[in-house]
């Protein structure tokens, strides 16, 4: 049996040059509050940034709590129509971005970072992690790792 030489490309985090440029560039919001964006949609996006570790919510359940007379599909629209970004899309990233920094800096199993963020398992963390970030959370920690280190040793030479 012959062997193959499989060529590993480094990690997108590496070619950015570390991890603080892949965050300002993956983590920049989508969107800026503005005078012109409905009262409406800045509330709903304050309650996601607020309530992170809930998880997923429904949305006609966001608006019972915020006081908002609409239906599910007018906010779901209205939040799409001033942000650019869904309801959904927009709460998983904001999730991301924080399951991000504690797969970077803590030791916390992947697992229970997802099962804290409210995701539905760890399948699908490393699902919507990979296709955010370009790589696995465990490749990610092992380059914030690696990062970490070399700064380590580097700044005691």
């Amino acid at each position: 049996m012959r062997e193959t030489l499989v060529n590993y490309e480094p990690a997108a985090i590496e070619l950015l040059g570390g991890v603080d440029v892949f965050f300002d560039r993956k983590l920049r919001p989508k969107f800026d509050v503005l005078a012109g964006i409905d009262w409406r949609a800045v509330r709903i996006k304050e309650f996601i940034d607020n309530h992170l570790v809930q998880g997923r919510q429904k949305l006609d359940d966001v608006c019972d709590q915020l006081g908002l007379s609409m239906s599910a599909r007018q906010a779901r629209r209205l939040f799409k129509e001033c942000t650019g970004v869904g309801f959904r899309e927009y709460a998983t990233n904001r999730r991301l971005a924080v399951a991000v920094r504690h797969v970077a800096l803590m030791d916390t199993p992947i697992k229970v970072i997802a099962a804290e963020l409210g995701f539905h398992s760890p399948r699908q963390f490393r699902r919507h992690f990979k296709r955010f970030f370009g790589v696995s959370p465990l490749e990610f920690r092992r380059t914030a790792g690696n990062r970490k280190l070399s700064f380590a040793t580097s700044g005691s030479l």
